[in-house]
């Protein structure tokens, strides 16, 4: 896996899909810990959350709750992978927009909206319906990606790929326009990773959460669960006091990525936890 230098990662998406995929599902809960969890990726805090949500009646145990925190994760990325400017890049550093083949889920998660409380109904019923026979797992889900390695976030092509293509497109291509899609779109960019330019990223987690639908739930008031408790957020206040100790002045953000070495997303994300952000921006103090 590789990326442009201060780019978003495919494996950093995948860490924050499952850090945001708990912290939609305990914002829903009502008889659960959501304030003061120092670590939301903690073994524990997912335990806690899977029971209450078999408790409260929305899983029928902890393997369906866990299925359903997957399930979640993958959406999030299936419905990132197409609200935002996603890229390809080769090996080499070269970039470009990456195509409906490298980011499409055959079974077009962004076209509906997540299934809250319902789960198991509605677009998402075949899959619980197989996972409840035990035909099916979140594996087999992250696997159903037209022409991207769930694993490695990289172009590849599969078996079912030209299949896999006709299903998710909706309309009746021939065989020999999916060849040629495939040809021309896919099969030249294979082992390219995939990634984000962060300016072209809403700054914070709280605003591409709200984005993708979740803005009803009460997720400012629980910042410790997928922001403040980020492990390295203390680390880059650190690195920002030192290279801009009295705030951002007339300093470009190239000048403010190269001397905090970290990319403007990651900085307005952290110095947005802190509270300091509009200060800082205009030249204030940071403390």
């Amino acid at each position: 896996m590789f990326a442009p230098e201060n780019h978003y990662s495919w494996i950093t998406l995948r860490e924050d899909s499952e850090d945001w995929a708990t912290g939609i599902l305990l914002a829903g809960l009502s008889n659960v810990q959501k304030t003061n969890i120092e670590n939301i990726s903690a073994p524990s805090v997912k335990h806690s959350l899977f029971q209450a949500l078999v408790a409260e009646g929305f899983c029928y145990g902890n393997g369906e709750a866990s299925f359903v925190h997957g399930l979640l994760s993958t959406w999030l990325i299936a419905n990132f992978l197409e609200r935002y400017n996603t890229l390809a890049c080769s090996p080499a550093g070269l970039t470009m927009r990456a195509s409906s083949l490298m980011t499409l889920h055959a079974d077009r998660m962004d076209w509906f909206p997540w299934p809250w409380p319902k789960f198991s109904e509605g677009e998402f019923h075949g899959y619980f319906q197989q996972f409840r026979l035990g035909k099916f797992s979140v594996s087999d889900v992250n696997a159903r990606f037209i022409g991207l390695d769930f694993e490695t976030g990289t172009v590849t092509f599969k078996n079912n790929t030209k299949l896999l293509y006709k299903y998710a497109a909706h309309h009746n291509d021939s065989d020999y326009e999916v060849e040629r899609l495939v040809e021309k779109y896919l099969i030249p960019f294979k082992g390219w990773a995939i990634c984000w330019n962060p300016d072209e990223l809403p700054e914070t987690n709280l605003d591409v959460l709200e984005e993708m639908g979740f803005g009803h739930l009460d997720l400012e008031d629980a910042p410790n669960q997928f922001v403040a408790s980020e492990s390295n957020s203390e680390t880059v206040y650190m690195f920002i006091r030192e290279a801009f100790p009295d705030g951002k002045g007339d300093a470009t953000w190239s000048e403010v990525e190269r001397k905090v070495g970290y990319s403007r997303r990651h900085i307005v994300r952290t110095l947005k936890i802190k509270g300091v952000y509009d200060d800082w921006s205009k030249g204030g103090q940071t403390s």
